[in-house]
C-alpha cells in the first residue's frame, strides 16, 4: 500500500461543560484531523491529541503540527503492508508519540477498510461491550462535586473518576458504595501533591473513603515514592499516567515494579501498536492495564473502544464517556451510547465510524493543507 496524499484539518470542539484539572482547564478541545487517501482512492483518518500548551505531555498542537510536512512526505514515500510497519517507520524519524498516533490511526483505520476487518478485530478483541467510566473535572463547590456524582450515578457509569488537586477535598465514597456496590471510585490528582506526611495521609484516608484507585498523585511522579507506598497496602492501587510516554516507559516501569496500574492513552504512547504492545507486557507482569481518556473526539475514543476490548476480564472501565456527556456535536455520526455502564465497540471496516463532514467544517479554524 501506498500513501497518495494526506489532508490536515485543524479543528476546535467546544465540550458541553469547562473541564479543569490539576494541570489545566480546557472549555475547547483543538485537535487536529488527518484524512489519508491510499493510491486506491481508500481514506483513513487519525486525529492528533496533543494540547494546546505542555502542562500535561511534552508535545503541543504546534509541535505535531511543526513536524506533520516533514513526516507526510516521507510516509508518502513508503510502499507498507500493515500499519505495523508505519509504526516501525514513524517512531525511527521522531519521538513525538501524537503526531506519529495520529498518523498511524489513519493507516490502520485505511487498513481495515481495505481488508474489510473492524479495528476491534485486527487487534484480537474478544469483547463487544466495554465498561466506561466518566471523569468529572475538579468543581468550584463541594456541592456541585456531590450533584456531578449523583449524576453520573444516575447515568449508570461503571467507575466514576474524580480530578482533584492538593485543595480539593474529596468525598467519603463508602456510602455511595453501598449503595452502588458495582460502581468504582478513582481519583486522578495529576501530580498535584507534594511529598509530604500531610499529603501522604491524603493518600491513606482516600483508601479508607472508598477510593479505589489514584493516578499519579505525587509532583515528579517519583517512581521510587510511589514503590514503598504501593509496598505498604494502605494507599489505593497507583496508576502511572503522566511518567509513561513511550512502550520503553512502561517496560522499564513494569521492571523497577513501582505501580498497581498504568493508564493507557494510544496518543501519548505512540499510537495503536504500541499500546497493544503494552497491554500484553502488563498482562504478562500481572499488573492492570486500562485506557485512560485524552477529551479526543468519537473518533479517537472509538480507537479507544477497540483497545479497551482487547483487555483481560473484569476490566477495569474505560475513560469513555457518552457522547451527549461530553460535546453537543461530535465528527462522526455514530453518537457513542452509555446502556447499562457499557458501550459497544464499533465493528465496521476500520475504526467503524462516519466522519461527519458537516461538523467538521463547522468545527474547522484554519484551511484545509495538502501533502
Amino acid at each position: 500500500m501506498k500513501i497518495n496524499q494526506i489532508k490536515v484539518y485543524p479543528l476546535a470542539m467546544p465540550l458541553n461543560r469547562q473541564f479543569k484539572t490539576a494541570h489545566d482547564q480546557t472549555e475547547v478541545r483543538v485537535l487536529t484531523l488527518l484524512e489519508i487517501e491510499l493510491m486506491n482512492g481508500v481514506r483513513g483518518y487519525g486525529e492528533i491529541q496533543s494540547f494546546t500548551n505542555t502542562n500535561y505531555a511534552a508535545e503541543s498542537q504546534a509541535m505535531s503540527r511543526a513536524i506533520l510536512p516533514e513526516l507526510s512526505e516521507a510516509l508518502k514515500q513508503l510502499d507498507w503492508d500493515h500499519p505495523h510497519q508505519v509504526a516501525e517507520f514513524l517512531a525511527a524519524r521522531t519521538h513525538l508519540s501524537f503526531v506519529r498516533a495520529a498518523l498511524e490511526m489513519a493507516c490502520w483505520d485505511a487498513f481495515g477498510k481495505v481488508t474489510n476487518q473492524s479495528l476491534a478485530t485486527m487487534l484480537g478483541a474478544t469483547q463487544i461491550q466495554v465498561p466506561v467510566s466518566v471523569a468529572i473535572g475538579i468543581q468550584t463547590t463541594q456541592r456541585q462535586l456531590e450533584i456531578a456524582i449523583e449524576q453520573a450515578l444516575k447515568a449508570g457509569y461503571r467507575r466514576i473518576k474524580l480530578k482533584a488537586n492538593s485543595d480539593l477535598s474529596l468525598p467519603d465514597v463508602r456510602r455511595l458504595k453501598q449503595d452502588n456496590p458495582e460502581v468504582i471510585f478513582s481519583v486522578d490528582l495529576n501530580n498535584g501533591l507534594s511529598d509530604t506526611d500531610a499529603d501522604i495521609e491524603r493518600l491513606i484516608q482516600m483508601q479508607q473513603q472508598g477510593i479505589t484507585l489514584v493516578e499519579e498523585p505525587i509532583q515528579g511522579a517519583p517512581w521510587q515514592r510511589y514503590g514503598a507506598l504501593k509496598q505498604t497496602g494502605k494507599v489505593p492501587l497507583i496508576s502511572l499516567d503522566e511518567s509513561i510516554n513511550s512502550l520503553v516507559d512502561v517496560k522499564k516501569a513494569l521492571e523497577l515494579d513501582v505501580a498497581d496500574a498504568y493508564t493507557l492513552k494510544q496518543g501519548k504512547l505512540g499510537g495503536i501498536t504500541e499500546t497493544a504492545l503494552a497491554i500484553r507486557a502488563i498482562d504478562r507482569a500481572d499488573r492492570l492495564p486500562w485506557v485512560g481518556g485524552m477529551l479526543s473526539s468519537g473518533l479517537g475514543r472509538s480507537v479507544d473502544l477497540a483497545l479497551a476490548a482487547t483487555l483481560k476480564t473484569p476490566m477495569f472501565p474505560a475513560d469513555i464517556s457518552a457522547t451527549t456527556d461530553y460535546v453537543a456535536q461530535d465528527i462522526i455520526y455514530e453518537a457513542l451510547v452509555l446502556k447499562h455502564g457499557e458501550m459497544t465497540v464499533p465493528q465496521a471496516a476500520g475504526i467503524g465510524v462516519t466522519m461527519n463532514w458537516h461538523a467538521i467544517t463547522h468545527f474547522q479554524q484554519e484551511p484545509v493543507i495538502t501533502y
